[in-house]
């Protein structure tokens, strides 16, 4: 559940082709994990402290939909990705 006065993290470019930035929103960022479609985890990575861009390299994924969960302290988000390469 999100709070109502929280900035979600923003996730770019989408579609992607060699990496994906992830800026945080209010909270910071607690893990990003990236889910094929069959719902398999394919990147798992743990957020930083600090307020920083993430940037995660996707240039190895296959051309197709992912789902990205973002957990910070107070929610969770959740959002497509497209891979082009």
């Amino acid at each position: 559940m999100r709070a109502s006065n929280s900035k979600a993290p923003l996730m770019y470019p989408n579609p992607a082709n060699t990496y994906v930035n992830i800026a945080p929103g209010t909270d910071l960022i607690k893990n990003i994990s990236i889910y094929n479609i069959l719902g398999k985890t394919i990147i798992r990575m743990p957020g930083t402290n600090a307020q920083g861009i993430i940037k995660i390299p996707t240039y190895s994924l296959a051309k197709g939909l992912y789902f990205v969960e973002i957990r910070t302290a107070g929610a969770v988000y959740r959002n497509k990705l497209i891979i082009s390469n």
